[in-house]
């Protein structure tokens, strides 16, 4: 069985954005107690999305159920630009490809939508989430 490290099972907190695009994503990072490995995510709370990295590799590109990073219970979707939609596993990730993570840093708008009692569509720009990305690759955080 394969284990998708997500944000709130790591008690990451988030900072509230300033209003530039490029504040809008976020870098947090811990170092698992368990594992002693790096686990950091690029984040962004307007669209209630992030890029999940361990050890310094990313693992999961996830969508949440909110600002606060709360894990699904079922699939959501993002949309980068006019790609086509993007349907997550049940607790909202994918597996990154290099595909996807190229799409991510090229790209300029992102939607994301999560399922509840309705549809609850965000959108946020993808300026931004190269830097936060290059950050964690050159191993820049702590």
């Amino acid at each position: 069985m394969k284990r998708t490290i997500t944000i709130a099972a790591l008690g990451l907190m988030m900072a509230t954005p300033a209003s530039s695009d490029e504040s809008k994503w976020h870098n947090e990072c811990i170092v698992d107690s368990m594992s002693d490995r790096n686990v950091c995510g690029v984040l962004n709370t307007e669209a209630a999305f992030g890029v999940m990295f361990v050890a310094g590799r990313p693992t999961a590109v996830c969508v949440f159920l909110d600002e606060h990073f709360t894990n699904l219970t079922e699939a959501g979707m993002f949309r980068i630009d006019n790609e086509k939609a993007i349907k997550t596993n049940d607790v909202g990730c994918v597996t990154p490809t290099r595909e996807l993570l190229a799409q991510l840093r090229m790209g300029y708008r992102l939607r994301t939508r999560t399922f509840g009692d309705q549809w609850i569509d965000r959108e946020s720009t993808l300026m931004g989430i190269s830097a936060g990305m290059d950050k964690i690759l050159k191993s820049e955080l702590p």
